[in-house]
């Protein structure tokens, strides 16, 4: 997902070594209101509302006491 700038990739071996196919479908979960990625699971970041794994564990680095409020 990171090479593709994503939030989902299903890579799957080619039938014909020939043909390059490519699908393109809407992300599967729960969109997150910071990084704007679709995830599995948001996560209550206090103040900051409800946001992915990711944000979380950055908001909580920056801000070790949200999870106080």
């Amino acid at each position: 997902p990171e090479i593709f700038i994503v939030s989902q990739v299903d890579l799957k071996p080619a039938t014909d070594p020939e043909v390059c196919a490519v699908e393109i479908r809407l992300a599967e979960g729960e969109r997150c209101p910071r990084s704007w990625k679709w995830v599995d699971k948001l996560y209550d970041a206090g103040e900051f509302g409800r946001v992915s794994e990711k944000s979380f564990e950055a908001l909580v680095a920056k801000y070790p006491n949200i999870l106080n409020n």
